[in-house]
């Protein structure tokens, strides 16, 4: 087990060019639960969708 394998992961951004590559690397690194959600699911620019994306996605981590 490693620090990673039980933690709920969000990394907004997570398909981005920056962001595929963290996602890569946590995979590596035996993180199982990683949400990482296109613009089209959650715009974060409107309010109240950050709020609902953490409620959906119950993250212990976020990367933004």
């Amino acid at each position: 087990m490693t620090f990673w394998s039980d933690k709920r992961v969000l990394v907004t951004g997570g398909t981005g060019f920056l962001g595929k590559h963290l996602v890569d690397e946590l995979r590596a690194a035996g993180c199982e639960h990683i949400d990482a959600p296109r613009s089209s699911e959650f715009d974060l620019v409107r309010p109240g969708e950050a709020g609902r994306l953490v409620d959906a996605a119950r993250p212990a981590i976020i990367f933004r």
